[in-house]
Parts: C-alpha cells; structure tokens; sequence
C-alpha cells in the first residue's frame, strides 16, 4: 500500500483475515484470503502420574509411571461455504490398536 501497489481498500481487505491463526485452547486456525475455506487443528490430552511409595519392609519396590490415558486430534472446518462444516476427533490409541478388537474403532 505504501508503494501504490494496491489502494488502501485493498489493503484492508486482505488484511481483515489472518492466514495462520493461535488460540490457547482452541488451536491452530488456517484461513484462506477469501475465507472460503479453513481448518482448524487441536486436541485434547489427559495424562495421569503413579507413584507408589511401599513401606520399608514390603517386599515391593516403590515405582513411578506415567501414563497417557486420553488423547484426541481434532480437525474442523468449513468448506466452500461456512455452511458446509466438518469434525473428525482422532484417538491414536484406537488406531494403534492392532488386533481389530477395538469396538470403538471406525466411530468418529
């Protein structure tokens, strides 16, 4: 704008989206200029920390553990228009799983 490439209309217009977008706990937000299309990628995790402390004449030794007991990636969106929306939440545990038990597997 300052060079006269492009008028100050312009300018505003481009700028009024930002392509690449953080928010602390909704995640990361991509945008297109002409807000057509966007994604916006996050999760969830929750983690849970063991330590057992046995008394001295147990036979058991003390121990720590750290364990990832939920976790999701989520993709959501809009397309085209932001009347076309999108959601998938992802559970890498499931997927990981590698004996087709799982009877959650294949629900979104």
């Amino acid at each position: 704008m300052e060079k006269g490439f492009i008028t100050e209309k312009d300018y505003k217009e481009i700028t009024r989206v930002k392509p690449i977008y953080y928010k602390l706990g909704k995640g990361f937000t991509f945008t297109t200029s002409d807000e057509r299309f966007q994604l916006t990628l996050g999760g969830r995790m929750q983690f849970r920390y063991t330590f057992m402390d046995y008394d001295s004449d147990s036979a058991s030794k003390d121990y720590s553990r750290w364990e990832a007991k939920r976790i999701r990636l989520i993709a959501q969106g809009y397309a085209f228009s932001k009347n076309l929306s999108y959601k998938m939440e992802i559970d890498p545990k499931v997927l990981a799983d590698s004996t087709g038990n799982n009877s959650r597997r294949g629900s979104l």
